[in-house]
């Protein structure tokens, strides 16, 4: 859920598997961190398909086993949006 606060430990990409949640590093920079879920696991071709849950279709681009974070083992729903409140100008 977007604005959740995720906690994301590191597996082998090998055992991710679909419906799985993974964190990786993606964006036109190859910086931002975007969490979404596994559609297909291409163990041969060493990549990830992934969906955002808000996306009707499947991200455009798959992600290389090289960009995983790791997967999501916990998942608190609005938090992040709560300590974003925090750090910004409102919450100071």
């Amino acid at each position: 859920m977007q604005g959740s606060l995720v906690y994301a430990k590191y597996v082998e990409p090998e055992e991710i598997k679909a419906g799985d949640i993974i964190v990786f590093y993606g964006g036109r920079n190859g910086h931002a961190v975007t969490t979404h879920r596994v559609v297909e696991n291409r163990r041969a071709d060493r990549e990830f398909i992934t969906r955002g849950d808000a996306n009707a279709d499947n991200d455009m681009l798959p992600r290389p086993y090289e960009s995983l974070i790791g997967r999501v083992e916990l998942s608190v729903p609005y938090l992040g949006d709560f300590l974003s409140l925090l750090r910004g100008k409102t919450g100071r």
